[in-house]
């Protein structure tokens, strides 16, 4: 991880966090050695504790006593997602961005963790929310490889 596109871009895989709930982390809500990132959409704020991520914020970002952690804007991260193509799966993809929540929150119940369990860990606050994220696909699916079929709208 060594520069702030990186440090976001992981966070997104690794948590399924919102790329807003990334973005709008402050030093001040680094606390203890764990990140708490704000809810959006009437969600719960995240607890995550990563010491791999923190030092690398650490190493990039520097330590402040206040402020925005990241100087990145949303679609500067969205675009820089789009253009990388990240793995899910294995599988190299593009337009993953509407992908990381679903495929968080798919592997984390593969893994066994209980539903109720996964609620609490994205922040939503129906179980019915969770579970609509394992019986829906998101709303545009990522073309397989870069240079694949076109198979979606594409947004700046």
């Amino acid at each position: 991880m060594g520069n702030e596109f990186d440090i976001v871009l992981e966070l997104l895989q690794r948590y399924g966090l919102r790329i807003g709930e990334i973005l709008s982390l402050r030093h001040e809500r680094i606390i203890g050695g764990v990140m708490i990132f704000q809810g959006e959409k009437g969600s719960r704020d995240r607890y995550v504790n990563d010491q791999e991520i923190l030092a690398a914020i650490r190493r990039v970002c520097g330590e402040f006593a206040s402020g925005k952690v990241f100087t990145l804007n949303y679609w500067d991260v969205y675009r820089e997602a789009t253009k990388r193509g990240l793995t899910m799966n294995g599988i190299k993809r593009r337009r993953v961005t509407t992908r990381f929540r679903h495929e968080f929150i798919r592997r984390r119940y593969e893994q066994g963790v209980p539903i109720s369990d996964i609620k609490e860990e994205v922040g939503h606050k129906r179980l019915e929310t969770t579970a609509y994220y394992l019986t829906n696909p998101p709303a545009y699916p990522p073309r397989d490889e870069p240079d694949g079929p076109e198979t979606h709208r594409t947004f700046p």
